[in-house]
């Protein structure tokens, strides 16, 4: 990764601009003094002046953009804010996120004021903040009367089932019951945001982070903040530490654990042997002085596993092939010879066979997720396990369903959000 040199745009020239960028500056040594675990991102990233967009916001080329009529009527330190803001979009992953998560393009404003909100209550989370003044139009959950600390995508769920979309342009409206005030919020804070790559916004230049760089940007931002935590603690906000911590964690062989799950599920419901008297014993028979006496045979049940595949239109296809090889390795490992059922499901079971194998599965859907009614609908089959291959961007059933079947979440993809999945199910993240 190279090392950081003045990225700022040299074309920004008016008095206007040159302020704006000197305020940024002065905000990212604001940083470097209060939380300085952002450094290595922050520094990363190039800083311009544009009058395209209202405030600030980052593309997916980790560039930062605001408009510098705005940043000139800002403090130092409410800049500092706003950049940190913009770099936690490009921190956690929400333009990919997006792409699983918003199937309608007149959804982006909600998924964007979604992700605002995830960001938002973890930034006021932290010691450093008490010296910051935050800017007046930033957003939170507890503006929407929302419970803190969610993820985005269940804050973008409680906005889609809500009546404050507005249908002809997608922005969002709230009244405030105290005061009978109308909020509206059209939220963009840029393409590492969305997803969506605005008319204005310049194609990436020769200083866009690959997917390698971006992993590691990441994990150093993550390590600098524990080390920070370490040495000063209750510095940083608990949220951050819980992201830093997946992001280190290390990585074990998740398919070994799935089919340990799998297997203590097995003998959780039917023991390590059980009794037939459908066939006769192995062993010879003892003779006594009273006769033959009879006894049954051990026999190992076979699970009943019920798969799940998510075909909703989140899905993408190295996904649907990804999770095709776990379900030939639960046929080829676990129930090596017997079939499973396999079910196809976006918001309701669009294919059902029985299979052992992969062999011409029907992917059918492309719709919504709705993982709580597939596992509730499903369990009605009085399964031993239900498997549910999925991206995680689903609604969960909050009780175990009726025969209480072992369930295992078998999220796919690095940035599955595992936070959303109930404690009383098991997760598997598939990497």
């Amino acid at each position: 990764m190279s090392t950081h040199h003045d990225y700022d745009n040299p074309d920004d020239s008016t008095a206007a601009q040159q302020a704006a960028l000197r305020r940024m500056r002065a905000a990212r040594y604001w940083i470097a003094s209060h939380c300085p675990y952002y450094m290595t991102a922050l520094f990363r990233c190039p800083l311009h002046t544009t009058g395209h967009i209202d405030t600030v916001a980052i593309d997916t080329s980790w560039r930062i953009w605001a408009n510098p009529d705005h940043i000139n009527t800002l403090t130092v330190d409410q800049t500092a804010v706003e950049l940190m803001h913009v770099l936690n979009h490009a921190l956690r992953g929400h333009h990919q996120r997006a792409r699983r998560a918003v199937n309608n393009p007149l959804h982006t404003h909600a998924w964007n004021l979604a992700a605002d909100c995830e960001i938002n209550d973890d930034l006021i989370d932290g010691l450093p903040y008490n010296t910051a003044e935050l800017p007046d139009h930033w957003p939170g959950p507890w503006d929407m009367h929302y419970p803190v600390s969610q993820t985005a995508e269940t804050y973008y769920r409680h906005i889609l089932h809500s009546d404050r979309i507005d249908p002809d342009n997608g922005t969002i409206a709230w009244g405030d019951p105290r005061t009978g005030d109308i909020h509206r919020i059209d939220a963009d804070c840029g393409s590492a945001a969305t997803g969506i790559t605005p008319w204005w916004e310049p194609p990436p230049d020769t200083g866009t982070p690959t997917s390698t760089q971006e992993r590691m940007l990441c994990r150093r931002v993550a390590q600098a903040a524990l080390d920070h935590e370490q040495n000063d603690p209750d510095t940083v906000p608990d949220s951050l530490l819980r992201w830093a911590d997946q992001q280190l964690r290390p990585q074990v062989d998740w398919r070994r654990i799935l089919l340990a799950a799998l297997r203590r599920a097995t003998y959780q419901r039917a023991g390590d042997a059980d009794y037939t008297w459908t066939r006769p014993p192995r062993r010879p028979n003892t003779n006594t002085a009273h006769g033959e006496i009879l006894r049954p045979a051990t026999t190992r049940p076979i699970p009943d596993l019920a798969v799940i595949m998510d075909t909703s239109g989140s899905m993408e296809t190295d996904e649907h092939q990804q999770a095709a090889a776990e379900i030939h390795n639960i046929c080829t490992q676990v129930v090596p010879g017997h079939h499973i059922d396999y079910y196809a499901y976006d918001t309701e079971t669009q294919a059902h066979q029985r299979t052992t194998g992969t062999r011409n599965l029907p992917l059918h859907g492309g719709g919504g997720t709705d993982m709580e009614t597939a596992i509730n609908t499903i369990a009605q089959t009085r399964p031993t396990a239900i498997i549910v291959l999925t991206d995680g961007y689903t609604p969960w059933p909050d009780q175990p369903p009726p025969g209480r079947p072992t369930v295992i979440a078998a999220l796919i993809g690095d940035n599955a959000p595992t936070e959303d999945v109930p404690s009383w199910m098991r997760t598997i993240h598939i990497i």
